[in-house]
């Protein structure tokens, strides 16, 4: 999907990219009255994919990657670490620009797979993926990330990689006669998990007593009040902070568990 362009986000940096100067009339009043629409726990429903495109769509593409895969917000993540005034976006996207600007004068979508594939492969789920195989004692290969096809797939025209809507178009091909058509058709299918729901329901327990009651705040990172604020709108059902709950959840049994920076003063 990274190399070939399949996830619905590299559909998302195609249509930016045909806005063209218009992206930023759409970052102001159309994402205001985004926030009106109903707030639903759906699996990546239709209003959190509206509002987030819209908060991202005037951005250049390595920091529409950032955005739309991420949980925070800058304006959000300087609230959340109470940092109005200290953390810009400079140093938030330092990352992704630096990868960004190794491709000038390339298409979005190639110019979000390359950041992709400087960072959310291989510090995210490629990471992942080897820590909990090994874990296991499983040998996970991925034969789709020899250098030989990345190295093909990036030299393909954008075309080969993502004919709107459709993405991974040369592997499509290939497989053209070898597989169903239905195979070959079918959409895009993630590996979603009911997050959001769980959160108000089996582990609400679990959430509030990692977060809440000052426990995100005794760590240093975090401003308590905007936490509690968030578990509220999540549980009266206001709004979806489910990536934000759960990251902050992760980052705070990390922060205070014995592989944490707090370990070593033990």
């Amino acid at each position: 999907d990274e190399l070939f362009a399949g996830y619905p986000t590299y559909l998302a940096h195609q249509l930016a990219d045909h806005l063209g100067p218009a992206r930023g009339l759409l970052a102001g009043p159309a994402l205001s009255l985004a926030g009106l629409l109903p707030t639903r726990y759906d699996n990546v429903s239709r209003d959190y994919q509206i509002k987030r495109f819209l908060a991202g769509v005037a951005q250049p593409p390595p920091r529409r990657a950032a955005i739309w895969l991420g949980a925070f917000l800058p304006p959000e993540v300087r609230e959340v670490m109470g940092r109005p005034d200290d953390l810009a976006d400079g140093e938030l996207f330092e990352a992704h620009d630096r990868h960004g600007r190794a491709l000038p004068g390339r298409d979005g979508v190639t110019t979000a797979q390359y950041v992709d594939l400087r960072t959310y492969m291989a510090d995210g789920i490629l990471t992942k993926v080897d820590r909990a195989s090994m874990a296991c004692s499983v040998e996970v290969r991925v034969p789709l990330l020899d250098h030989r096809v990345a190295e093909l797939a990036f030299r393909m025209p954008l075309s080969m990689r993502r004919r709107s809507p459709m993405g991974k178009v040369a592997l499509r091909q290939l497989m053209t006669g070898r597989l169903p058509m239905p195979v070959l058709t079918r959409p895009k299918k993630g590996f979603g998990a009911p997050v959001a729901l769980w959160l108000r329901g089996a582990g609400r327990k679990r959430m509030v007593d990692t977060l809440s009651g000052g426990a995100a705040g005794r760590t240093g990172w975090f401003d308590q009040a905007v936490v509690d604020r968030l578990i509220e709108e999540h549980l009266r059902g206001r709004a979806d902070h489910r990536r934000r709950l759960w990251s902050l959840m992760v980052l705070v049994e990390w922060l205070r568990g014995e592989f944490g920076p707090a370990a070593s003063d033990r």
